[in-house]
């Protein structure tokens, strides 16, 4: 009996340490950590997963779901980085709890570089955040996979962003602060 005990936890540990070695990840980095009212924000969509099972740099395969509070955000468009392309189309919705979402599916993405970037208009103002979350699309069994040589299937951690509003009435009664000081140095001269 301790022998089978022996044999299932060395096994056990041997799968997580399997797993740890092939860790993986999909995050977004936004252009900008602090925008405006009015200003355009580019977010790239990132894939970092240099141990990642199969060939390198391989071929990648997976579909994400970015969602954004469209109250904050307008989404423009979204752009692959070659060698990543499009397996499907790029589908914004609105959905329940005033979020929207973007669907987006790719293949022949590298295991380390961008796949691609999104574009939006920011419509907030008065220091909000603007949080921006992401996920596999398929939450179950997962749609990441690496193609090259064979399929190997891939469960990469997601990581969001947030970027901060400057309030504009902020900006503008600091610079006309700065303005009145030069104006009353250069009056004493």
């Amino acid at each position: 009996m301790n022998k089978l005990f022996r044999n299932i936890a060395g096994a056990a540990v041997t799968l997580l340490l399997s797993s740890a070695a092939q860790a993986a990840s999909v995050s977004l980095v936004p252009s900008a950590a602090a925008v405006e009212n009015g200003d355009v924000l580019a977010v790239q969509l990132a894939l970092d997963a240099p141990d990642a099972a199969g060939s390198s740099p391989g071929a990648f395969h997976g579909i994400v779901v970015l969602e954004y509070d469209p109250a904050l955000l307008s989404f423009d468009s979204f752009e692959f980085s070659a060698p990543a392309a499009a397996s499907g189309p790029v589908l914004a919705s609105g959905h329940g709890a005033g979020l929207s979402s973007i669907e987006v599916a790719f293949q022949n993405a590298f295991n380390v570089g961008t796949i691609g970037t999104f574009t939006f208009n920011v419509l907030c103002i008065n220091g909000d955040v603007i949080d921006l979350t992401i996920r596999d699309a398929d939450d179950f069994f997962g749609s990441f996979v690496n193609t090259v040589p064979t399929i190997q299937p891939l469960y990469p951690d997601f990581t969001g962003a947030a970027v901060n509003v400057v309030p504009i009435p902020a900006a503008v009664w600091l610079f006309m602060s700065a303005l009145g000081l030069a104006a009353g140095v250069a009056r004493r001269r």
